[in-house]
């Protein structure tokens, strides 16, 4: 595997023959080159304690820039999102109980 931070130039040449490469861009966005030539952009995070890997898609649909747009956008959704999905049948399980108090 080889880190460090990659520019556009670099992974249109970056070739593999027998293993797969990561290179990686810094704040979860990373390029994995396989042994077929295929080149791709993947972000990964980690939030409590979960990994999650996303694809963002192949070198030739998208740009270097807009892959780290799109790793910028979610890395801030993973940040912002509640942490507790609100459900009706709880919503209505409160609502009641509080009405049964008053």
């Amino acid at each position: 595997m080889k880190y460090g931070s990659f520019e556009l130039s670099k992974n249109k040449k970056c070739k593999t023959k027998a293993k797969r490469i990561t290179l990686s861009d810094g704040s979860g966005l990373y390029l994995r080159v396989l042994p077929s030539g295929k080149k791709t952009f993947f972000f990964q995070n980690v939030k409590d304690g979960k990994k999650t890997k996303k694809q963002i898609g192949d070198v030739s649909l998208i740009s270097l820039e807009n892959a780290r747009k799109i790793a910028f956008d979610l890395r801030y959704n993973q940040a912002t999102k509640p942490l507790k999905k609100t459900l009706f049948k709880d919503v209505t399980k409160d609502f009641l109980a509080h009405k049964q108090r008053v």
